[in-house]
């Protein structure tokens, strides 16, 4: 490798470093940026300098923090940090940058959790029970303050169902959870890499205008095989496939939301609403239940017709 490789590595991983001992410590959003600087040398330099950028931050970061943090870093910041940087230096569109890393991160999130258990003395069956009691005993805790500041009998309400619905979700769908949650990590470090790439004077696809996302249409067989696959896990007696099929709805669905929400930016934006305002109507219609329960069908159905005519 060149001299400006052997250097620029040497500061990308310095800054995974301290990104992962800062994200450790306070736990806030900066753990979205940890593929960032891999990527950044695996787009400027090619495999290879990424590849070790990543073991010296995590040799780092094991030296700091202990082994298991060695290697639980390499893989949430240097696997999927040298996947989107070299997507990027190939010149892939976003989408597919963010779907390949997406992808990556998902498998590396769960080497994480399985490493992080083993770690603690424990299976990973008993961190997810773990999981579950600690949230479900975070919102006993928010019933009880409710409950003394007489909230009322239809909030408690709401905070019973909220209960069945979070335990619903830790036990059969946190693997959708996961998935959108690695593509959402995906999408921004792809931004945050662009952005640092473009003031680089490089090159980096542009992401498509929010306005302009628009869900494939074959990408509807996506939560009609959702919704068959419970009919016939019930039928043959197998929950593996129920939880599959639950797991394949429930994801497309948020998909289907983003595709919504977009369809929704797009109208607004043609009536010339302020950026504000549209923030603030596609948040209402979101967090109002009827709305965010018909939303995702608005989207199914642009998908095939096509209403922006974008296709």
């Amino acid at each position: 490798m060149s001299t400006k490789a052997i250097v620029e590595g040497a500061i990308f991983a310095a800054i995974a470093i301290a990104l992962y001992l800062l994200g450790n410590a306070t736990q806030i959003v900066i753990i979205l940026a940890y593929p960032v600087p891999a990527a950044l040398i695996a787009q400027r330099h090619g495999f290879k300098a990424g590849l070790m950028a990543s073991f010296v931050a995590a040799l780092g970061i094991g030296m700091t923090l202990g082994p298991i943090h060695g290697v639980i870093s390499l893989m949430i910041i240097g696997v999927p940090g040298v996947a989107l940087g070299m997507c990027m230096k190939k010149g892939l569109s976003w989408v597919s940058s963010t779907l390949i890393t997406g992808a990556v991160l998902t498998f590396t999130t769960v080497v994480d959790f399985v490493l992080g258990a083993v770690a603690i003395g424990i299976t990973p069956q008993k961190s997810l029970e773990d999981l579950r009691t600690a949230m479900m005993a975070s919102l006993e805790t928010t019933k009880n303050f409710y409950a003394k500041i007489n909230a009322g009998a239809e909030v408690m309400k709401q905070m019973d169902a909220m209960a069945e619905q979070m335990a619903f979700v830790v036990s059969k769908l946190l693997p959708a959870m996961v998935v959108i949650s690695s593509l959402v990590t995906a999408l921004i470090a792809y931004a945050i890499t662009r952005a640092v790439i473009i003031r680089m004077k490089g090159k980096a696809a542009p992401i498509t205008q929010f306005e302009r996302w628009q869900m494939p249409v074959w990408f509807s067989w996506f939560p009609i095989l959702g919704l068959a696959l419970p009919f016939i896990g019930g039928y043959v007696k197998m929950d593996w496939i129920t939880t599959l099929g639950n797991n394949m709805f429930t994801g497309a669905m948020m998909l289907y939301m983003v595709h919504a929400m977009s369809l929704l930016w797009f109208y607004l934006s043609q009536k010339g609403v302020p950026k504000l305002l549209r923030f603030i109507i596609c948040g209402f219609l979101y967090i109002t239940p009827l709305t965010s329960g018909l939303l995702p069908y608005a989207g199914v159905v642009d998908s095939f017709y096509d209403f922006r005519k974008l296709r």
